[in-house]
């Protein structure tokens, strides 16, 4: 017998798989893996400086010379006769004391016009000091009063910013402004809906019970803003052709028993699209929707079904919605407060359980695969096995020609688990589902994935290392 390898591992614990496909070897570790042996250097500047002085200089100065002039007067007297100078000093004397009295009055007269001079010049000042004093006195309050406008003005520019500021804190905080089924006191779920098909943003929105075969439940849920109303609903379609589950419809009552279109909501879908109906089976203006269906082949799979309706569709906000003999009324409608939920989790490994979940195979290393059969290449497209000591574990996906029920080159689905000992345990799958040729296998298939597991008891003996191979 010969045996393609898939996998190869240490069997200790959660061993670490090497996986071989197409000849590529890739390795499979547990979530707690930790690479070891990094080294960092660091590597440290000194940083220099330099000081810098400058000396302050110092200015001279000189001083002029001067010079004096001094001036002499010399008096010439002729000669006179004693009673012509006695004549002529009496009528000096006679003259001087008419000019003296003279000047005296004039001078007199010239004190009063001077003491008046003097009076009206200090009038004038004082008139003039009045002047300027006034008018220092109107700048003083011309200033005054353009500085109490200056500061009445930014008074007024501050208070009707902080008025501005404050309306914009109100709009932001006020509740009248929040989206309507928020202020109606709806009930708030952390999340954001992207109408994608994937139900991972929902998880939050509780699930309400449905009374039909083919679904297993349903939401609803206002948008954050109010607008729009989210529905979904999920459950298993038989086959990839199924697509019956879209003929499952939302029944809505109006308060005022108005009927009409929009009395029901549906959606119309098949392989590749799909699109919103009203109660009359007409489109819905600004609706949108998403479907997937899982089912490969004849092997039955979970489909999801997600609807955005805008608010402005429904006759009144006054409603009530049945679906699969479960009601809702629009007051008890959960609202998303926009936060996303899908963000990126660092997956760990807990365990294995084989029940069609899949979600607990992320912490497991996947590789891709193909078949060696030329016939159907893409029969196989990922595998990944892990071993706890107990149970050796198999996840294989089919691709998208045929699936692992027909793998291989005889196309009869047999895989090896080969020890490196040279041992060999073959296990057959069948799409029933099924592993032959070893006791206590459990098997689930759901869609395109299998999870298989093998007890310890019917692994070939190893010294270290198990592999999982196709059957040549």
């Amino acid at each position: 017998m010969k045996a393609k390898s898939i996998f190869k591992g240490a069997v200790a614990g959660f061993m670490s798989l090497s996986l071989l496909l197409s000849g590529m070897p890739v390795m499979a570790t547990d979530a707690n893996h930790t690479d070891m042996g990094q080294q960092v250097k660091e590597e440290t500047a000194k940083p220099s400086a330099q000081d810098n002085s400058n000396q302050p200089t110092e200015g001279e100065a000189g001083t002029p010379d001067a010079k004096a002039v001094d001036s002499q007067q010399q008096e010439q007297a002729d000669g006179q006769t004693d009673a012509g100078k006695d004549a002529k000093a009496e009528e000096e004397a006679d003259s001087g004391k008419d000019v003296q009295a003279e000047e005296k009055a004039g001078s007199g007269e010239e004190t009063d016009a001077g003491k008046d001079a003097q009076a009206e010049e200090k009038a004038d000042s004082k008139e003039d000091a009045g002047t300027v004093e006034d008018k220092k006195d109107a700048g003083d309050k011309e200033d005054a009063a353009d500085n109490k406008k200056d500061a009445k003005d930014k008074k007024d520019a501050k208070d009707k910013k902080d008025a501005t500021d404050n309306k914009k804190d109100d709009v932001k905080e006020s509740p009248e402004n929040e989206p309507q089924a928020l202020a109606s006191g709806f009930k708030v779920v952390s999340g954001s809906i992207d109408i994608d098909g994937s139900l991972s943003d929902w998880k939050n929105v509780s699930a309400r019970a449905a009374n039909i075969s083919n679904v297993d439940s349903w939401k609803i849920a206002y948008s954050p803003d109010g607008n729009m109303i989210y529905f979904s609903f999920s459950g298993t379609a038989s086959t990839e052709w199924d697509y019956n589950f879209s003929g499952n419809r939302f029944a809505l009552a109006y308060a005022d028993g108005a009927q009409g279109a929009d009395s029901g909501i549906s959606v119309a879908a098949h392989n590749g699209g799909a699109s919103v109906k009203n109660g009359w089976y007409g489109d819905v203006s600004g609706a949108s929707a998403a479907v997937t269906n899982e089912a490969h082949g004849n092997n039955a799979g979970p489909y999801t079904v997600e609807i955005a309706v805008p608010v402005s569709f429904f006759h009144s906000p006054d409603f009530t919605v049945t679906f699969g003999g479960t009601s809702v009324k629009a007051a008890d409608i959960e609202q998303l407060d926009g936060q996303s939920v899908a963000g990126e989790v660092q997956p760990v490994y807990t365990g294995i359980s084989i029940d069609g979940d899949y979600s607990d195979w992320a912490a497991v290393a996947m590789a891709d695969a193909s078949c060696p059969n030329s016939q159907h290449p893409g029969c196989l497209s990922r595998v990944a096995a892990v071993y706890d000591g107990d149970w050796f574990y198999i996840y294989i996906k089919d691709g998208e020609g045929s699936n692992a029920s027909g793998a291989g080159s005889h196309s009869n689905g047999k895989f090896a688990i080969v020890s490196d000992l040279g041992y060999e345990t073959d296990i057959q799958l069948s799409t029933t589902p099924e592993v032959r040729g070893v006791n206590g296998a459990k098997v689930a298939y759901v869609g395109s994935e299998w999870e298989i597991a093998i007890p310890k008891d019917q692994l070939p003996k190893y010294e270290e290392r198990l592999s999982f191979n196709l059957y040549l």
